[in-house]
């Protein structure tokens, strides 16, 4: 099942487009989220490190675009590491 749902950026000085939609995921109906694995679609350019760890807080998975040239956590770039599963971006 894929829900599509959207919220209105207001612009600056307003709640961040991160915070609205960690919001929307954190009103997933209770009946859905207990009965499937939920995985959440998002862009890479709406997808901040503040959405990225309350979806992970909530026990959902994220499903993000990335660039070749990120850095890991452990200051490798993303490229030599691609083969590997897990690993944690900076």
């Amino acid at each position: 099942m894929c829900l599509g749902i959207f919220e209105c950026f207001g612009g600056y000085g307003t709640t961040t487009q991160a915070q609205l939609g960690l919001r929307l995921v954190q009103r997933l109906p209770k009946a859905l989220t207990r009965r499937f694995q939920v995985m959440i679609l998002a862009d890479t350019a709406k997808c901040s490190v503040e959405l990225k760890r309350g979806i992970r807080k909530l026990r959902y998975h994220a499903v993000v675009g990335v660039r070749r040239d990120r850095k890991l956590v452990d200051g490798r770039p993303l490229s030599r590491a691609c083969h590997q599963i897990g690993i944690n971006l900076v």
